[in-house]
């Protein structure tokens, strides 16, 4: 396949993310899926499909969607969805997400903070 090829293949699964593709455009994502991807020609054909199932899954569950970007940077595409089995199990998977969430949004404040501190300190030594 060409590299316009692969190019065409990446924009279809970019489209189909959002219905309408990303505003940073297919040219700049897809030297960006390039760049953070050593195997991107294995991982091109399982992009479309991968996003399809998540479509699926957001039917039933609406969890946050990401930005493709992110999706694309954290290998998304190899996620799987736990099969619904019962209340509780699903009670589960949600009660796992949100402290994985929260987690992350803590991570997050510990390095605002932490970059606020570095500049502070850099600030007060320039004096």
């Amino acid at each position: 396949m060409s590299d316009n090829g692969h190019i065409l293949v990446f924009d279809q699964a970019r489209v189909l993310f959002r219905g309408y593709g990303t505003v940073r455009g297919n040219s700049t994502e897809f030297a960006y899926f390039k760049k953070t991807h050593r195997d991107w020609k294995k991982v091109l054909p399982l992009l479309e499909p991968a996003i399809r199932d998540q479509i699926k899954q957001r039917a039933k569950d609406k969890r946050y969607w990401k930005n493709f970007k992110t999706w694309i940077y954290n290998r998304c595409w190899e996620e799987e969805y736990p099969s619904s089995k019962s209340p509780e199990q699903d009670a589960e998977v949600l009660r796992v997400t949100e402290l994985t969430k929260v987690a992350a949004e803590d991570r997050a404040k510990e390095r605002r903070l932490a970059a606020r501190k570095y500049r502070r300190n850099s600030l007060q030594s320039k004096e």
